[in-house]
């Protein structure tokens, strides 16, 4: 814990239980205690740890998968650490699973899982069809159409697309955060998937799309939050 009292983000989710409830519920209203798991073992957490450290969030743990890259593990894995953390006395506010449509047979299913999940406001999907990478890619041009894994899958199409504007994009590779930042691109990336996603929600056809504006949105204000903290 640093000497402002707030938790520091890490991949070490355990926690020391707080000593009062006014205590808790004081902490709780300032900052958050956020859990995002990822199904990628490489993209999505260098990216999330590293929007945590920029924005100064220190109440956000960001941990990879458990197994299996797939959501259903994802999500079971977030309902082992929330629960684990529950029990020491100090759950999460929040849980976000982050996972990708890619090939995944068990998508839809991972999806009704999380519906099921109480409480009901705590837990929640952020799904990329059909990658992660689509999100990227919105931060430089609006591509609606649709990604079918014919030569190559529909995840390296996106990637290919991607690409064309960030020609050294790795998936172990950081910086793209920061980078996004100082040619302020997040802004238009944010409206672009928020727009594409909700024409998505009324036309049932989510591929492309990405939820990830909703987790992003969320971390802003923590990290607003977070930096208003004497």
């Amino acid at each position: 814990m640093g000497t402002n009292g707030q938790r520091r983000g890490s991949n070490n989710y355990k926690r020391s239980p707080r000593n009062t409830h006014n205590r808790k519920s004081k902490n709780r209203e300032v900052n958050q205690k956020i859990l995002i798991v990822c199904e990628g073992k490489k993209t999505e957490p260098i990216y999330f740890k590293e929007v945590c450290k920029y924005w100064g969030i220190a109440s956000a743990v960001v941990v990879k998968g458990n197994s299996k890259p797939n959501p259903s593990d994802v999500v079971n894995y977030a309902q082992q650490l929330y629960k684990k953390e529950k029990e020491r006395g100090d759950p999460f506010d929040k849980v976000f699973c982050v996972f990708d449509k890619d090939q995944h047979a068990c998508f839809d299913k991972a999806q009704q899982q999380v519906k099921k999940i109480k409480p009901a406001d705590v837990f929640q999907c952020i799904c990329s069809n059909p990658a992660f990478e689509y999100w990227f890619l919105l931060h430089f041009e609006k591509s609606t159409k649709p990604y079918q894994s014919q030569n190559t899958t529909a995840a390296d199409q996106v990637i290919a697309d991607l690409k064309k504007h960030y020609p050294n994009y790795s998936k172990s590779n950081s910086g793209f955060f920061k980078y996004t930042e100082e040619e302020d691109l997040l802004t238009t990336a944010l409206k672009r998937s928020e727009d594409i996603y909700n024409k998505a929600k009324t036309s049932g056809e989510f591929n492309p799309s990405t939820q990830v504006h909703e987790l992003m949105n969320v971390l802003k204000s923590a990290g607003s939050i977070s930096n208003k903290t004497p």
